[in-house]
């Protein structure tokens, strides 16, 4: 058996950021991600921080919301969250790019689109149930998940508080849709 090449490989993934798709899949996806959701959430939390009378009638708690308390260490937690899941989609780069798993040919009849969106809604919804689930095991509960529960009145704005480690896992979900579809 012939030993590893390891100075190739290592160029081979240093090479491999060179990729124009690097830029737009890794950094652009990660920007894109959290300004999609900022843009959805913080008008839901500006809601929430008003707390307008006529529509106290819709809500699911009585109890005010904490957006006071939590909006700058929600803004903190997305910040360090998106950052370290960068860090770790950099480091992982040479390794998505040798699995092939990033479809750039022409695009399938929309039929075929649509069908994948679907079934990769049901599929990332079930994992997420799941993972949330285990996350309640008594060690991840006490170590990592406790975070996520630390706010118990929650606005939009709360539904990224997590430890880095439940945000990174949840992020590994999202991509295991587009990874079984192509």
């Amino acid at each position: 058996m012939a030993p590893l090449d390891f100075a190739g490989l290592w160029q081979a993934a240093l090479q491999s950021y060179h990729d124009p798709l690097f830029i737009p899949l890794v950094v652009g996806s990660t920007l894109l991600s959290a300004a999609a959701f900022l843009c959805f959430a913080l008008p839901w939390t500006l809601l929430a921080f008003i707390d307008p009378i006529k529509l106290r009638r819709f809500k699911i708690q009585q109890k005010p919301f904490q957006v006071r308390t939590y909006f700058w260490p929600n803004i903190a937690r997305i910040t360090i969250n998106s950052s370290i899941m960068l860090s770790l989609m950099v480091l992982a780069w040479p390794l998505f790019r040798e699995l092939n798993t990033i479809h750039v040919g022409e695009l399938p009849a929309w039929y075929w689109v649509v069908l994948q969106l679907l079934i990769f809604i049901v599929l990332d919804d079930f994992l997420y149930y799941w993972m949330h689930r285990a996350m309640h095991h008594p060690l991840l509960l006490r170590h990592v998940h406790v975070v996520h529960h630390r706010i118990k009145n929650t606005c939009a704005l709360d539904g990224n508080y997590f430890h880095w480690l439940e945000f990174v896992a949840t992020g590994l979900l999202t991509m295991r849709g587009p990874v079984n579809t192509n």
